[in-house]
């Protein structure tokens, strides 16, 4: 399966309740040790996404996480298309992959 360069994503543009986020072309990344790159065929934008785009909850220290470049949605599902170093052995390509970014390692590509 051939991965291309680059991808479409909905990208943060703005700080604040004026935050909009345009679709915009980004690179996709090849995954690190211990990550897995996963095909999104699923996705949704909920209420957390809003609140994190227009940094509704600064009060409480939650941010957009600086890895995900910006890129909203946070909840998908897809195929594994490319296995990071030490993931030989717990994933294949093909797999199919929920995706739940709840740390600094979950990044959208």
């Amino acid at each position: 399966m051939s991965i291309p360069s680059q991808q479409r994503a909905a990208v943060r543009q703005g700080v604040g309740a004026e935050a909009t986020a345009p679709i915009r072309t980004v690179d996709v990344e090849k995954p690190g040790p211990g990550q897995i790159l996963v095909k999104i065929t699923w996705t949704g934008l909920c209420g957390s996404d809003k609140s994190l785009l227009h940094n509704e909850w600064k009060d409480f220290g939650v941010s957009m996480m600086d890895a995900s470049k910006g890129i909203a949605g946070h909840e998908g599902a897809g195929n594994v298309v490319a296995v990071g170093k030490g993931m030989e052995n717990k994933w294949k390509i093909g797999d199919r992959a929920g995706v739940k970014c709840q740390g600094q390692e979950s990044r959208p590509s």
